[in-house]
Parts: structure tokens; C-alpha cells; sequence
């Protein structure tokens, strides 16, 4: 067997060590794996819903309506900015390299559905944490916490959907209100996560990054 292969009974847990180059491989096939299979799936699904929404409505995609009152054009500029704002500034956040370390080195990304669960819920609070599962728990709730730069950008990119929504006729809204829906909730999701995580270091003693 390879060293590059994972073991099928292996126990990252019980035999965490941050700096194992075995480790540190599983969990860069993970995330690659999931930027080639993710971003293609999204692409996809995006363009085949636009596609049969067109085809069905009969209704120009990018259709907006003329003559919005001045207050709603006021109001979608202001969003328009606010939406802008928030995603540089998640951006920004994710280009820090204090953050891209620990998201780099979460070691949740080797574990399987069952595992994951269990860690999401020692770091919730709702299961009893071992002394040698610590070290591994630690690194799991520095990289959920500095996945915050994700929270913020789909915040600005809900508000741009919202926007959408508002002024687009037919499919176009259909799609960007389906859209912000689905990111809201993933993104309320996404910030339950960061808030246990930064109580969990807080209970641990250790500073968030």
C-alpha cells in the first residue's frame, strides 16, 4: 500500500498530528475534490434551471421593468452597495494568510459523515470531549471559525440576489429569489458553525485567529 493511500481504519483522532504528511495529503485531495466536483456542479445546475425557466415563461432572463419609483431605485442602490461592501470585504478576509492557514489545516476534511457529526457536536457542547480528542477538536473549530470570510461573502451575495429579485420580471426572479433562499440558509448554517467554534476556543483557552 502506498503512503499516499488513506488507511481504511484509520483513526485521525487518536493519532492527530498536525504536521503528518499523510494528513496533510488527505486533506488537499479532499479540498480539490471539491472545488472540481462543486463549482462544475453549480455551473451546471445554474444554467439548466435558467434554461427551462426561459423556455418555459417565455420571458426574457434578464428582463427588468421600466419606470421603478425613485424610492426603490434608492433603495436597490444602496443594497447594490451594501451587497459590494460585504463581498470585498469577504474576500479580503479569505486573502489573509492567518485565515487561509487554518482553513488549509482543518482536519475535519478527513472524516467521514458519522465522525464529522460527532465533532460538530463536541464542539456544540452537546457530547463530552476527551483530553487526546482536544488537540484535533482545536484545529477543527480554527478552521470553522475562520471560514467566517465565507459567511460574509455569501451575506453580500444574498443581498445582491434579493436585489435581483426585486426588479427582474419572470425567471429572473424566480431564480434570484431561489437563489438568495438557498444561500441564506446555507449561510445562517454556515455562521451557527462559527459561533460554536469561537465558543468552543473560548472554553478551551485558545485565541480565535
Amino acid at each position: 500500500m502506498s503512503s499516499s493511500t488513506q488507511p481504511p481504519d484509520r483513526d485521525w483522532i487518536a493519532t492527530y498530528d498536525p504536521d503528518d504528511p499523510e494528513l496533510q495529503a488527505a486533506i488537499r485531495r479532499r479540498y480539490t475534490r471539491l472545488r472540481w466536483i462543486g463549482v462544475p456542479i453549480g455551473i451546471v445546475v445554474y444554467l439548466v434551471v435558467r434554461t427551462v425557466l426561459e423556455s418555459q415563461s417565455g420571458i426574457d432572463f434578464d428582463r427588468t421593468p421600466d419606470n421603478l419609483p425613485t424610492w426603490l431605485v434608492l433603495v436597490l442602490t444602496v443594497s447594490f452597495v451594501a451587497a459590494a461592501v460585504l463581498v470585498v470585504a469577504g474576500l479580503a478576509l479569505a486573502l489573509r494568510p492567518s485565515l487561509r492557514a487554518a482553513v488549509r489545516r482543518n482536519p475535519q476534511a478527513v472524516l467521514n459523515r458519522a465522525q464529522s457529526r460527532r465533532v460538530g457536536k463536541q464542539i456544540g457542547g452537546q457530547i463530552p470531549v476527551l483530553p487526546h480528542e482536544m488537540p484535533f477538536l482545536r484545529d477543527v473549530a480554527l478552521g470553522t471559525n475562520a471560514s467566517r470570510s465565507g459567511v460574509v461573502l455569501l451575506a453580500g451575495v444574498v443581498l445582491f440576489c434579493v436585489s435581483r429579485a426585486a426588479v427582474a420580471d419572470g425567471a429572473g426572479a424566480v431564480v434570484a429569489g431561489v437563489a438568495a433562499l438557498g444561500l441564506a440558509l446555507l449561510g445562517a448554517f454556515g455562521l451557527r458553525r462559527v459561533v460554536r467554534a469561537r465558543r468552543f476556543l473560548r472554553s478551551a483557552g485558545t485565541a480565535p485567529v
